[in-house]
């Protein structure tokens, strides 16, 4: 029986001129990593650094089925997800929403309210929020609201209807985001 010769395989140190930090990785290298994960880490991944946001925000997650939200606001502002493609729930809570209301979304923002001069718009996911101004001529209640196009957009216009009565008529409210209030 012939003995077996084993050979150990030395490696060479790989010398690192200079060490350089998660945010300068390059943005194809980044884009092509957050386009092959769900939604909730690429989520994660948007908190490292301005950069890493920027990149979140500007990617579209191809294939991303839309998450279902189911949202109770007596109960401390939680929200719950749910993904239909992966069969899972997900749980965020944000109490400063308490007593509000949603009452549409655009892009994977929601449009909250809680009175005419309470509205605002919020991604759940990124936490940003985008203040509305103070509409007078905004329907407090029984409304529906409209947004023209994605919440950044320079040309996104809010716009709510209310069917106030049959003698008084419709009343509209017509606002953008950035507007003065």
């Amino acid at each position: 029986m012939a003995g077996r010769k084993t050979t150990r395989k030395t490696h060479k140190p790989v010398i690192v001129d200079e060490l350089r930090p998660w945010s300068e990785l390059h943005t194809e290298l980044l884009e092509l990593i957050m386009s092959r994960l769900c939604i909730e880490d690429v989520v994660r991944l948007s908190f490292v650094c301005k950069n890493w946001l920027y990149v979140a925000h500007s990617l579209h997650v191809i294939n991303q089925s839309p998450l279902l939200l189911f949202f109770f606001p007596l109960k401390n502002g939680k929200f719950k997800f749910f993904d239909p493609s992966q069969g899972k729930f997900y749980f965020d809570e944000f109490p400063e929403l308490r007593y509000l209301y949603i009452d549409c979304s655009k892009d994977g923002r929601l449009l909250f309210s809680g009175s005419m001069d309470c509205m605002f718009l919020f991604n759940p996911f990124t936490k940003s929020k985008i203040n509305l101004p103070y509409c007078r001529s905004f329907p407090c209640s029984y409304m529906r609201v409209a947004l023209s196009c994605g919440a950044t957009s320079p040309d996104c216009v809010v716009f709510a209807i209310e069917d106030v009565d049959e003698f008084r008529g419709v009343s509209i409210g017509i606002c953008r985001p950035g507007d003065a209030h």
